[in-house]
C-alpha cells in the first residue's frame, strides 16, 4: 500500500527556495486556500489527541470539500496511511462526526502553492499562527527510510538548513503552540 512520506521545514529564505525552485525547472501553482478541521473522539490535550486511534479531518480546498482519515501507527512521524475522498456537503460530514462522538479539536487554516517536480510534490505554506513551511512529499511503496534520506536531499538542496526541519505535523505543531 502507497504511503504517503514527507519532509516538512520552516521557511526561513523564501526566496532563495523559490530561485532554486526555478532552477529546478518548476512553477509554483495559483495559491490553494485550505480551511481544515481536525477532528478526534478526545483531545483536549496533545497527549489525549495522540492517543487517538485514527485522525480525521474536513477540509474545504478552494470550495471542494474532502474527507481525510489517516493513520496514526508513528505519532510524530510524517508517513501516514492517508484516505482521502472529495465529499459533497461539509455541513452534513461534521454533522456525521459529531453524531459517532468525534470533536473538533483544531482548526488549521492555510494558503498552499504546489509545484511538481519528478515524483515530487512540493508545496509552499503560510500557515496562520504558525508561519511559512516548505513541504516535499511522495506517495511511495518503498523503504520509507529509504524515501526519508531522498526528499532530505531534495530540500536541503533548495537551500533549506537541515536544523530548519520539523518532524511534526501541523496539528501537533498547533497543539503545541497553544500550549495544551
Amino acid at each position: 500500500m502507497k504511503k504517503e512520506i514527507e519532509v516538512k521545514a520552516y521557511l526561513k529564505d523564501r526566496e532563495k527556495v523559490l530561485n532554486s525552485l526555478i532552477e529546478l525547472g518548476t512553477i509554483l501553482g495559483e495559491v490553494i486556500h485550505q480551511d481544515g478541521t481536525e477532528y478526534a473522539k478526545i483531545g483536549n490535550t496533545l497527549e489525549e489527541y495522540l492517543s487517538n486511534s485514527h485522525f480525521v479531518r474536513v477540509r474545504t480546498e478552494n470550495g471542494v470539500h474532502k474527507f481525510t482519515v489517516k493513520d496514526p501507527s508513528r505519532k510524530f512521524s510524517l508517513s501516514k496511511v492517508e484516505h482521502e475522498t472529495k465529499i459533497d456537503n461539509r455541513e452534513a460530514v461534521e454533522n456525521a462526526l459529531l453524531l459517532m462522538g468525534y470533536l473538533p479539536v483544531l482548526r488549521i487554516n492555510k494558503k498552499r502553492q504546489i509545484a511538481k517536480y519528478k515524483d515530487y510534490e512540493i508545496c509552499i505554506d503560510e500557515v496562520d499562527e504558525l508561519g511559512s513551511f516548505i513541504e516535499i512529499e511522495k506517495m511511495s511503496e518503498e523503504d520509507p527510510g529509504i524515501v526519508l534520506k531522498e526528499l532530505q536531499d531534495l530540500l536541503f538542496s533548495l537551500g533549506v538548513l537541515p536544523e530548519h526541519e520539523v518532524q511534526k505535523g501541523y496539528d501537533i505543531l498547533m497543539f503545541e503552540k497553544i500550549g495544551k
